[in-house]
């Protein structure tokens, strides 16, 4: 597994068939807001749904903490009035969804650069295919942060693997700002000993079901095949 910081400095060549790429951006929503606004760069912010101010907050939920604010223990699904118990000093932004689609269509148009095999997962998360380039995965990687940094003032994390599930397993590692490449035999030594519920496609599975039928690291299903 190989963790890359900055630039990547290897040759371009053709890459191997089936090599996937998955970009996540680092707590999308809020960052945004930062980027537009520079008050609140470097500091906690959650962005919350538009109406939410007039009824007081309530109850409102959380769709997105800042970095800063995730330091407090503060993440998407909390209520407004849990996270200023967390965190008295947190600004608290209401939502612009038409700002963050027009975001996410600049995102695309920059992947877009790099192949026309790009699947769009989230508003904030894609996937490519860079099978058939002649674009090394490292160096596209590294470009394509820089490029989200220059455009867009923001930053994402990139996962490199042979398919999507060891991609974005690679490219949940190291957040935010990240570069990881995993292989399939550096998947397979992870998978030992991680649990079941943390593999993307079955994290609605409640953790006390698996074990219950005594399987909780994944190694646990290959002993049961």
């Amino acid at each position: 597994m190989n963790t890359v910081g900055g630039e990547a400095e290897r040759q371009p060549q053709t890459c191997r068939q089936g090599t996937v790429l998955h970009l996540d951006m680092d707590a999308y929503f809020a960052s945004i807001e930062q980027a537009c606004n520079p008050s609140l760069r470097g500091k906690p912010v959650v962005v919350c749904g538009e109406t939410s101010a007039e009824q007081g907050w309530g109850r409102t939920i959380v769709t997105t903490a800042s970095y800063e604010a995730r330091r407090f223990g503060i993440k998407t699904g909390c209520t407004v009035p849990e996270a200023r118990r967390r965190c008295p000093d947190v600004a608290i932004v209401c939502g612009d969804p038409e700002k963050y689609l027009d975001t996410s269509r600049r995102l695309h148009r920059i992947l877009l650069r790099y192949t026309d095999r790009v699947e769009v997962y989230s508003i904030d998360e894609c996937f490519m295919d860079l099978a058939g380039t002649r674009r090394d995965p490292v160096t596209a990687a590294a470009e394509i942060k820089k490029a989200v940094r220059t455009e867009l003032g923001l930053t994402c994390s990139i996962g490199v693997g042979p398919n999507k599930l060891i991609a974005k397993l690679a490219g949940d590692l190291q957040k935010p700002d990240g570069l990881v490449t995993m292989s399939r035999a550096e998947a397979l030594v992870l998978f030992e000993d991680l649990p079941v519920q943390e593999v993307w496609g079955w994290v609605s599975v409640p953790p006390n079901g698996w074990r219950g039928w005594g399987f909780s690291p994944l190694r646990n299903w290959g002993e049961h095949r």
